[in-house]
């Protein structure tokens, strides 16, 4: 099937168009009364799409303005009055010394064509206008003849007497940003006229920049090679996104080619580098040229004191014009004043690539340090790309077990045993203890990721255990013995991996506080790589305090100064399963929505696919099984082609719940037939929650009682097993679905839980045991305030069918029961329409009511700007409305219908 040929849309920048049409319209033009604007400024890089804001606000003026479009090209800006040409065709040559007359033709030219009608100019790329037809037009906007509409890359370009009208707040500047990831995602599925999954979205805009321009060619070129495939209705990756160097050059062709010499020497430092100290760059360059490359959007310098291009893209794109004997000796002059040394800041990675890139050999050392950093910032491919620079036969226990990494992080085993199998036959005679360690440890990395060697892995982890720990199991990192607190911080970190694999979570609490303590000293990357993962087994562990208040401090740190986008990624996947666990739905959320395009232009970084059915799955548990599924058949069809670590049954047991909650029972089925045949190789809490979806959906189909014995049998286990909190989640469901005879157990099991975690289960048990009605009301209450939708329905029809409630809580109840009913209905128009606010959105709702910014509400509630703007699509939906100026009106009404 071929992409459809719709053109781009304007795509979520509705906004800007609005505020285009508004300043120009708005006082009118000829008036009598000095207008407030003169005329629109967009601003921003080459492709970002201002011409094609500058065309839609055309057309919603065309009926009631004159538009004149005046073209400016570089060849074009040394002719005097050459934009006007067009307008002063009828002018005798002789009469261009005049100015005066060249004004009043101009005026007189337009008024004709106007026939009374306001006038508006719009000239692309004002900033190739020649000086002369710049001050026609400025004074022509200043006598109040016409408005104007312009684009320019910066407004430093522009012709003096333009540049001042905006620098003086005449002309209006409205930056154009490129496509956020949402923006992109809807431009692609209305170009290609189908769903597009996660990943495919996510390398488009790393590829892209969100540049309209650069995604426009590359989403074509993609479907013409077959790396972008329609599989089941949805497009999904099936290849790598390269080969498009030619595109991306000519997008930033014109602003490359407007610097200098010493310019362009300096922006190729920054690009060959990927980023550079400001005190490194200084040393070789002149500080005047790096304040032009910023001033010109084309730098920028970070919290961290090092500047970068203002895109990878664009790095990209000088990188590749760079010829190698320059690459060279660029390299050689920072590196004479700023030698490569080891224990390097993980923005010097780049450097070391660029060490590759210049030819130079890397010692051992570096490239294992670089590598290893690599790894942590979750680019496996980068690792491997240090470590191939190694001699094989020479290279030693911890290069490979980088590299063994590196390949099980992109679920190539295949690789990864063939490595370890070199290893040990290189082995000629006993090797170290360090070399044993670290060999076995990376053999059991492996061996987690298929169920049948998990014996195998625990018994590698028992053998390290007591080689490290000869006296007990207890042990503290940094012992004075030589290597052995790395070994132990290693063994820790692979007792965690074999917790996440095979559920036995308590196991790995204790070491991992140790080390993240630790790590807190050293690395910010490392520090929030342990704390996620220390916060998901206190979670799994049914420590549900320790898990939220962990948690709350890690995703104030996500988005500090130092954090590689990869290890935030990694770690706001772990926050959203601890989150889901212990019930905190609204935060589970946030750090869903956070992971959605969180790696934007940096393709090097590989995201697992349980990140991208993170917000599928946890507005399944919430009960909205239509807005689930739309998410959730394009992963599905992803996975398909490529299944990672099992992740596809779990994808597949969502589907068929959220099929069952949106009615259609025969789509259900199809899920469920597959997932019979689906690899059962997932880890332990990944194919837990995938079970619970399987036998919940497989219940509301008919299969009721088998259902019911399954989570019983489930629950038994966990109990043998000290798995408390996944006895409550399996004794509870069971419970839901009506088994009446496990309500004394839940009740006991849930009441030894911890008291962050949400009640809900107690209260429900409890109230099923002692058929109190209040009790079964407040587990409703519990529900609706977790945001759980199906969870209210089955609270609220047992307390119902009691028959014992009094009048007031029958309507309270049957208000609060329809209400979820309706949020569940799979043909709601509008994902979350007429939903209840959850207590995380009520709170920012009332913030945004009372008049604070996103940026205040993100800064007071420690999130992103953009976790905020998420909030606010939501609340907006929910409420029924489109504007921030209709909140107050809207959460007054909603707050009073609360019951």
């Amino acid at each position: 099937m071929q992409a459809t040929s719709t053109k781009w849309q304007v795509t979520g920048r509705e906004a800007i168009v609005d505020a285009i049409v508004g300043e120009l319209k708005s006082p009118a033009a000829g008036t009598s009364s000095y207008p407030e604007i003169l005329g629109v400024l967009l601003a921003g890089p080459p492709g970002i799409g201002k011409s094609h804001l500058a065309a839609q606000a055309v057309k919603a003026l065309q009926a009631d303005v004159l538009v004149v479009h005046l073209y400016a090209s570089s060849h074009m800006s040394t002719e005097p009055y050459g934009a006007l040409a067009a307008l002063l065709s009828e002018l005798e040559p002789e009469s261009l010394t005049h100015h005066v007359q060249v004004l009043a033709a101009t005026l007189r030219r337009l008024e004709s064509m106007a026939n009374g009608r306001d006038m508006c100019i719009l000239i692309d790329n004002a900033h190739e206008l020649d000086e002369q037809s710049a001050v026609i037009l400025a004074q022509l906007a200043k006598t109040r003849s016409i408005r104007l509409l312009l684009t320019c890359g910066s407004t430093d370009l522009l012709p003096h007497e333009l540049s001042n009208l905006v620098k003086d707040g005449f002309v209006r500047r409205m930056g154009v940003e490129p496509f956020s990831f949402r923006e992109l995602v809807k431009a692609v599925e209305m170009r290609l006229g189908g769903r597009i999954s996660q990943r495919a979205g996510r390398q488009l805009w790393a590829a892209s920049g969100g540049h309209p321009q650069f995604l426009t060619a590359l989403t074509q070129d993609m479907v013409s090679s077959g790396a972008l495939l329609l599989r089941d209705g949805s497009w999904c990756l099936d290849g790598s996104i390269a080969g498009h160097e030619r595109i991306s050059s000519e997008l930033f062709s014109n602003q490359l080619r407007r610097l200098n010499a010493q310019q362009l020497r300096t922006l190729e430092i920054v690009a060959l580098s990927r980023a550079v100290s400001i005190n490194t760059l200084l040393d070789v360059v002149d500080d005047r040229d790096v304040d032009a490359l910023e001033e010109m959007g084309m730098v920028r310098i970070g919290a961290d004191h090092f500047v970068r291009a203002i895109h990878p893209l664009l790095a990209k794109v000088v990188r590749n014009k760079v010829p190698a004997g320059r690459s060279k000796e660029q390299w050689e002059s920072v590196n004479m004043h700023s030698p490569m040394v080891h224990n390097f800041a993980s923005a010097d990675v780049g450097m070391v690539l660029w060490t590759l890139e210049a030819g130079r050999k890397l010692e051992r050392n570096l490239a294992l340090d670089a590598a290893k950093i690599a790894n942590d910032e979750m680019k496996p491919a980068m690792a491997l790309r240090f470590l191939a620079t190694l001699d094989p036969q020479t290279s030693g226990a911890t290069a490979t077990a980088e590299a063994v990494r590196a390949h099980v992080a992109m679920g190539d085993q295949t690789s990864a045993r063939n490595l370890l199998a070199s290893l040990y036959s290189s082995y000629h005679e006993e090797p170290t203890l360090t070399e044993w360690v670290v060999s076995l440890l990376a053999e059991t990395s492996v061996l987690l990721t298929s169920k049948v060697t998990w014996a195998e892995a625990l018994t590698n982890l028992e053998k390290v255990r007591g080689e490290l720990y000869p006296d007990s199991l207890e042990g503290e990192i940094g012992s004075d013995k030589p290597n052995i607190g790395v070994l132990r911080e290693t063994l820790i970190v692979h007792t965690a991996e074999a917790a996440w694999w095979t559920g036995n979570f308590p196991d790995s609490i204790d070491g991992l506080d140790l080390a993240y303590t630790a790590a807190k000293e050293v690395s910010a990357n490392q520090s929030l790589l342990l704390g996620s993962q220390l916060c998901l087994m206190n979670a799994a562990s049914g420590k549900a305090t320790a898990a939220a208040e962990l948690s709350d401090k890690l995703l104030q740190s996500v988005t500090t100064m130092g954090v590689a986008q990869g290890c935030a990624a990694k770690a706001r996947e772990n926050l959203f399963f601890a989150n889901l666990i212990i019930g905190r739905l609204d935060i589970a959320e946030e750090a869903a929505r956070a992971l959605c395009g969180q790696v934007a232009g940096d393709s090097d970084i590989h995201v697992g696919a349980f990140a991208d059915l993170a917000l599928p799955i946890l507005l399944v548990v919430r009960g909205h099984g239509g807005e689930s599924l739309s998410l959730l058949e394009q992963e599905i069809s992803q996975l398909r082609l490529r299944d990672e670590y099992g992740a596809l049954g779990l994808a597949l047991s969502a589907g068929a719940y959220a099929c069952v909650l949106s009615g259609d029972n025969d789509s259900a089925a199809l899920y469920l037939a597959e997932l019979e045949g689906c690899s059962s190789d997932a880890p332990w809490l990944m194919e837990r929650v995938g079970k619970y979806f399987e036998l919940a959906a497989r219940a509301k189909m008919g299969d009721r009682q088998q259902s019911i014995r399954e989570l019983i049998h489930l629950a038994d286990s966990d109990q043998d097993s000290g798995r408390e909190i996944w006895e409550v989640e399996s004794l509870g469901l069971a419970l839901r679905l009506g088994a009446m005879e496990v309500a004394p157990r839940l009740f006991d099991a849930a009441s030894t839980l911890d008291v962050g975690y949400n009640p809900f289960y107690r209260d429900f048990a409890e109230g099923s045991v002692t058929s109190d009605a209040g009790l079964l009301v407040r587990a409703a209450e519990h529900a609706a305030q977790l945001g759980s939708d199906n969870a209210v329905v089955d609270a609220a029809e047992v307390a119902l069918a009691l028959g014992t409630i009094d009048q007031h809580q029958h309507r309270h109840l049957s208000g609060l029961m329809e209400l979820c009913r309706r949020n569940m209905d799979a043909n709601t128009k509008r994902a979350g329409d007429g939903q209840p606010l959850t207590s995380r959105q009520l709170e920012i709702a009332r913030e945004a009511a009372a008049g604070a910014s996103n940026k205040d509400i993100a800064t007071r509630l420690h999130v992103s700007i953009r976790t905020v703007e998420g909030h606010l699509y939501q609340i907006f939906g929910k409420l029924r409305i489109s504007e921030r100026s209709d909140l107050s009106y809207a959460l007054a009404q909603a707050e009073g219908e609360r019951p």
